[in-house]
């Protein structure tokens, strides 16, 4: 089938988010330079953020996907909520629509969709979204399991993130029924003991990592 080794790459690689999105950064609604609102492109009539299970406002990781071999990029929630080929990352499918508007030559490429540099993105003035550090010492990180992904174990993620995400919890605590509805029946491995980490400089951001002894 056209595309299909593709899309089965992509799928694989944002697999177990259940189609649900990952709520990151959002620090405040970002205003244009005159202080309103920023205006939405070319008019185009918004579905409402709450129909996509997004905050009202302010910026999240979002990706492209009308076309192969795209990033995760910050944006707007009122872009993804007007663009739906813009959708939130990680996410699990691909509407058609969007699909079918991949250049020719995706059928002859493989790429690798890389993972986002940092798992937090803000606002700035002028009404832009930009990736931002996830911590600024060991305190602001927390291990917790991503509870759509089947079989996850701990690992170091920004404090931040474990209030704006249900589906991200601590490990003292069970997540909602619905993030691990699809996982149900799968048997599970015991999880290694959990892994030291810190709060480390990868430049140009400061991210939550574990931490190996040498």
């Amino acid at each position: 089938m056209r595309y299909a080794t593709v899309i089965s790459l992509l799928s694989l690689t944002l697999l177990g988010c259940g189609g649900r999105s990952f709520p990151l950064g959002g620090d405040g609604a970002p205003t244009g330079s005159d202080g309103g609102p920023v205006p939405l492109q070319d008019g185009a009539p918004p579905t409402p953020a709450a129909d996509l299970g997004l905050p009202a406002s302010g910026c999240i990781i979002a990706i492209r996907v009308d076309n192969c071999c795209t990033q995760p990029e910050p944006a707007l929630v009122q872009q993804v909520a007007q663009d739906p080929c813009l959708v939130p990352y990680p996410y699990k499918s691909i509407p058609k629509a969007c699909s079918d508007k991949w250049p020719e030559m995706c059928q002859y490429v493989d790429c690798a969709f890389g993972q986002p540099p940092t798992r937090v993105v803000k606002a700035v003035p002028g009404g832009d979204c930009v990736w931002a550090d996830e911590c600024t010492d060991k305190g602001d990180c927390v291990l917790a399991r991503d509870a759509r992904q089947c079989c996850a174990c701990a690992e170091p993620y920004p404090r931040s993130l474990l209030q704006k995400d249900t589906c991200l919890v601590d490990l003292n605590t069970y997540p909602p029924a619905d993030c691990t509805e699809e996982c149900a029946q799968v048997l599970c491995e015991a999880c290694p003991p959990p892994p030291s980490f810190e709060c480390v400089q990868e430049q140009p951001y400061r991210v939550c990592r574990v931490v190996y002894e040498q």
